[in-house]
């Protein structure tokens, strides 16, 4: 009686850990793995594209923002379904994904903040860059001869402002604020020639491309110093290197499963072989 309550510990106990490397070989889901990397490599992808985008904005290839709003939408999905962690990989790797995600959010959460202000500026700024040409134009079309001698300053301003503009040339400032000075002198003391409103419009824009042009590449190169895709990069090698060790460790519970099973297989033939013994014996 005794002999065979060992025995059938023993059985059980094999089965048990049998069960339990059984599960453990299966832990690690392949449709789980290919969700979440594919995940992780949409989520640069897409980072790399806002950038692409906020670029192309900025020299007007794009001229709405509506795939800038529609990427950020998509981006918090991807930070939403990336909180799902695969389970099969180790407590302290998931806490590392987990603090690299939310690095990751507060500098895309950044990023978005200067998103924002790059639309808000370079809106304005395209604004004055596009009526800026007809505002002079619309000036100098209502004088000629003298009169347009004495309005040469708007030629210069034009022609320096968005020389400024195209090459970055901050030497040309100093000489762009001279020629609003002239203009807003001139326009106080003699406005009979064009309307004052008309020279008003003009220096404002000149302004505003003398302010914001700065402020707008200086916010462009603050968006593409942010290290979101360094980040998402760093994590990408770090799931993979995790992932291949959780493959490599169900591959040891798969290989000692099979040796148990062998072991288990032992041992059934020997509790048979001995009971065919005993039965044989009894008959005798």
């Amino acid at each position: 009686m005794k002999t065979r309550l060992i025995h059938t510990g023993i059985a059980v106990g094999l089965i048990s850990l049998m069960t339990f490397l059984f599960i453990k070989t299966n832990a690690v889901k392949s449709d789980t793995h290919n969700r979440f990397s594919q995940h992780l490599h949409h989520l640069i992808e897409l980072d790399a594209t806002m950038d692409r985008d906020v670029l192309e904005s900025r020299y007007g290839l794009l001229t709405t923002y509506d795939s800038l709003t529609s990427e950020a939408d998509e981006l918090r999905f991807l930070e939403h379904e990336l909180k799902d962690v695969p389970l099969f990989l180790a407590p302290d790797e998931r806490d590392r994904i987990d603090r690299s995600l939310n690095d990751f959010s507060e500098l895309q959460e950044q990023k978005q903040q200067l998103i924002e202000q790059f639309k808000s500026r370079n809106a304005i700024l395209n604004n004055s860059l596009r009526y800026f040409p007809l505002a002079a134009s619309d000036i100098l079309k209502q004088v000629d001869g003298q009169e347009r001698k004495q309005l040469e300053p708007v030629d210069d301003l034009l022609r320096e402002t968005l020389t400024f503009y195209l090459l970055n040339d901050a030497e040309l400032e100093p000489s762009i604020t001279k020629k609003i000075e002239a203009l807003n002198r001139f326009d106080k003391k003699d406005s009979s020639l064009v309307g004052k409103t008309d020279l008003q419009i003009l220096i404002s824009h000149a302004r505003t491309i003398l302010k914001l042009k700065p402020q707008v590449d200086d916010t462009v190169k603050q968006i593409a110093a942010i290290p979101t895709s360094s980040t998402v990069e760093e994590l990408i090698r770090f799931y993979d290197s995790s992932y291949d060790r959780s493959l490599e460790g169900a591959e040891s519970y798969r290989l000692l499963l099979y040796v148990l099973s062998v072991i288990l297989l032992a041992y059934i033939g020997f509790i048979f072989i001995k009971l065919k013994k005993a039965t044989t014996e009894l008959n005798v």
